[in-house]
């Protein structure tokens, strides 16, 4: 082929397959904003060089039978994943604008599950779970609460319990704050 240019004003429909050679570009917008390419020379994948905008509640579909999709979803403000999702080890999920806190796997240090943050809350939006008609259940066979940590009772911390390390080196238990 020719590596001409040419200009068509209006629309073009073509009936057929057409071929983009690996590396070139299809561009988008007058300014050439936007391009599509097949990156055949670095890592073999369609490449889009600008921001990709897809509408709210469509759906963006991965594997062949549209195994998994994500969704913004504008009524909820949620993005929507609908089938699993597996996070490899030690892969960490960041809460807040300063990364306040993480949940991960860590399997290349403490081979264990970790939520981290300055507060750690873990709250139930069923009436009684966790409060005084339902217990939390723990089924690990074993939990560690660390030397000087308080295990605070009530909604005012009226009460807790500690393993006072640095100071009495004794169980303590303690009413009123």
């Amino acid at each position: 082929l020719a590596s001409h240019s040419h200009t068509i004003s209006g629309s073009l429909r073509i009936s057929g397959s057409t071929y983009i050679e690996d590396d070139h570009r299809i561009y988008f917008g007058t300014d050439n904003n936007v391009s599509i390419r097949y990156d055949e020379a670095g890592e073999n994948v369609l490449r889009i060089d600008n921001d990709t905008l897809i509408d709210d509640d469509k759906k963006l579909y991965f594997g062949s039978d549209k195994d998994v999709s994500l969704k913004w979803n504008s009524s909820n403000g949620y993005l929507d994943i609908d089938n699993s999702i597996a996070i490899p080890d030690d892969k960490i999920i960041y809460f807040g604008g300063a990364l306040d806190a993480s949940i991960h796997y860590d399997e290349d240090g403490v081979d264990a599950f970790t939520i981290t943050g300055t507060r750690t809350k873990i709250i139930s939006k069923t009436p009684g779970i966790f409060g005084s008609n339902t217990p939390l259940q723990l089924t690990a066979s074993q939990v560690n609460i660390g030397d000087d940590t308080k295990l605070y009772f009530g909604a005012d911390n009226n009460a807790h319990i500690e393993y006072d390390e640095d100071g009495t080196d004794h169980f303590r238990v303690v009413a009123g704050n």
